[in-house]
């Protein structure tokens, strides 16, 4: 039985590669995949926006069907996908990387998950469920991050270890059974557009092009789309000129960062005598604007945010091009078939070896639909042949001939010559679902998940992220020490030769003194703190309540660091001792804490593997100062959960 190897990226763009025709993205390694595969040429999401795809795509069904609306009702297992189905026929699944579900506890599927990455606090942005004009809150900060250029961030990193576990896994592979299915969850070229710089400098000193329909050149966005933006209308929000062209060439760049990983896959693949015996597909959860429009992320029914670049390569498929509309679903219905299991019936998709393997059909339909971040209302797709079917909920149609006008520049739903067209297609539409009683119900139960969380008010700071990313120098080493004096803790921070204290803290002691760090609980919610935790960890923007987890490693020493800013609330929270750090450690198996932490006064830090970490406490004795030197780069080497995108 042949392997199956699935690798999905996050917000990659269609024709963003090589084979696809672009005219100067770089993606060999890519390339050379789709040398070998089927490219499906119209490809699509069946949501244009991470969660609700991830748990469609998990489960084979429609947002609709499954009620995953917005990235604040991530996938929990239920209700069973393909996963289930290897699992219950004995097929090996395992996942390294980006899931995006709730947490990494619940029956997803997967016998293993290596690093996942899920949705924050297991919650999400339960902020943006609030769609209703007048209720709906504002972006935190600027979607894109708060620095763009070249650089390492939190996702960069996190791809670089989720590399580096899918070719160690292959290699382990190769001496093992063989039958087995493999998901790898790669983040690029998803924001913030923070690019390494080998990848950035590709493309830097380019004359990149001006995207298309800007409205400084007259451009008028639909009223629906133009709601939607307004919720975060990056466009706007950028420093200068020069800051919006260092965001294309960034976002070209993690592309280009993708592909290598990519290739590094696949070269793993090959090294470990796997390739033969493996089937491998390539594709993204949805797309990114790019400019497109003044547009920037996902969430809209346009080609560059709801098409998706998709490659499988197997030995039953020529290498070629297949145009017929496909989408993630049919995917989810090719992997339990490539193991000889037939598709649970509840699943819209068919085989994608089946689809290939026939005449193209531009007739097939593709639905896709969105109900999160920004949307007042709800927006379908429909794309049957060359036409394409856009309805909002409560706003006017947009119809467009994607044959004759692939970008999408004229809008024929209002005119007279296309009526029985659009008829038919909204005919259609309506044999999948009810735009009018779907958008009913899908505002009627986010409403419920606010409501169940306390309210519009207790939502608010709930469901934010903490961005790490910044352009700075390599190797620099640091020291952090926190001590408990007789005037309260004291965080101190050594870093490129400069001492640096953070001062004024209340002397508030986590687990009554068993745990390993005190809790520094900063009553300077100002600029200065800020600055103190930049020298050791580089730069750092934080927005609301940020991620509890962070990994730093020296020499084989792992420790858990707190870096969490709340804004609003008065106060910040650094360096803090993770109360239970065994449960916070537990899925990530693959760390390991050895030897001792240098420290005074007798606290000491050990740990053994034992399928998760065991952290050995000595007692809290006042007067104690905890001190570990890491390498910064090390810091932002985040193997955490908890992400959102």
């Amino acid at each position: 039985m042949r392997n199956l190897l699935v690798i999905v990226s996050d917000e990659h763009r269609f024709d963003a590669m090589g084979c696809a025709g672009h005219d100067f993205v770089r993606t060999p390694n890519l390339d050379a995949l789709a040398d070998r595969s089927v490219r499906f040429t119209n490809a699509y999401t069946p949501s244009p926006i991470c969660v609700p795809a991830r748990a469609a795509f998990a489960t084979g069904r429609y947002v609709h069907q499954t009620g995953h609306w917005d990235n604040a009702s991530p996938y929990t297992g239920a209700p069973r996908g393909w996963g289930h189905q290897l699992q219950d026929a004995g097929i090996p699944v395992e996942s390294i990387g980006k899931l995006h579900y709730r947490k990494p506890e619940d029956a997803s599927g997967f016998d293993q998950l290596h690093i996942p990455m899920m949705v924050q606090d297991g919650i999400g942005m339960i902020w943006a469920s609030i769609r209703h004009e007048g209720e709906r809150l504002s972006a935190p900060g600027r979607m894109l991050g708060p620095e763009i250029g070249p650089g390492e961030s939190t996702y960069s990193r996190y791809d670089a270890a989720v590399t580096d576990r899918t070719v160690d896994w292959l290699r382990d592979a190769a001496a093992g059974p063989q039958g087995w299915c493999l998901y790898v969850g790669l983040v690029a070229p998803h924001f913030p557009l923070v690019c390494p710089q080998p990848f950035y400098d590709i493309y830097d000193g380019m004359d990149l092009p001006e995207p298309k329909l800007h409205p400084s050149r007259g451009y008028q966005r639909h009223p629906w789309v133009e709601k939607q933006n307004a919720m975060m209308d990056t466009e706007m929000r950028f420093v200068d000129a020069e800051e919006r062209r260092r965001a294309f060439v960034a976002y070209y760049g993690l592309i280009s960062w993708l592909d290598h990983n990519v290739g590094r896959i696949t070269t793993a693949l090959e090294e470990a005598g796997l390739s033969d015996s493996t089937t491998v597909v390539y594709s993204s959860d949805h797309g990114d604007n790019v400019g497109a429009r003044g547009l920037w992320g996902k969430s809209n029914m346009y080609q560059e945010s709801v098409a998706v670049p998709l490659l499988v390569s197997d030995p039953d498929l020529a290498p070629g091009t297949c145009d017929t509309p496909v989408s993630l679903l049919d995917l989810s219905a090719t992997i339990p078939a490539h193991f000889g299991i037939n598709p649970l019936p509840e699943m819209a998709g068919r085989s994608l070896v089946e689809i290939a393997g026939e005449e193209d059909d531009m007739e097939r339909p593709v639905f896709s639909e969105y109900h999160a971040a920004g949307a007042v209302s709800g927006a379908f797709m429909l794309r049957r042949g060359r036409y394409k079917l856009i309805h909002y909920v409560g706003f006017e149609d947009e119809l467009f001939d994607l044959e004759a006008d692939p970008e999408e520049t004229e809008n024929l739903a209002g005119d007279p010559a296309h009526a029985d067209l659009l008829a038919d297609l909204h005919r259609e539409l309506r044999e999948i679902c009810d735009p009018d009683e779907v958008n009913e119900r899908a505002h009627a139960e986010q409403r419920q998940m606010v409501e169940a969380l306390g309210g519009l008010e207790a939502v608010r700071d709930l469901g934010h992220e903490l961005v790490l990313g910044h352009v700075r120098p390599q190797g620099i080493v640091g020291r952090l020490l926190v001590t408990d004096g007789a005037d309260g803790l004291a965080a101190h921070v050594l870093a490129a030769g400069r001492t640096r204290t953070v001062p004024g803290v209340d002397n508030d002691v986590v687990g009554q003194g068993h745990d390993l760090l005190a809790k520094a609980v900063i009553q300077d919610a100002g600029q200065v703190l800020l600055g103190h935790v930049r020298a050791f960890l580089g730069e750092i923007r934080t927005s609301h309540v940020a991620e509890e987890e962070r990994v730093a490693r020296e020499d084989g020493v792992r420790l858990a660091l707190l870096v969490a800013e709340q804004v609003g609330r008065g106060f910040h929270r650094v360096a803090r001792g993770v109360q239970d750090l065994d449960g916070h450690l537990a899925h990530l198996e693959h760390l390991t804490v050895g030897g001792d932490v240098g420290v005074e006064g007798g606290v000491g830090v050990g740990a053994e593997h034992d399928g998760g970490a065991r952290l050995l406490r000595q007692g809290h004795v006042p007067g104690n100062e905890v001190g570990v030197e890491v390498r910064l780069e090390d810091v932002l080497d985040l193997l955490a959960t908890g992400f959102r995108a």
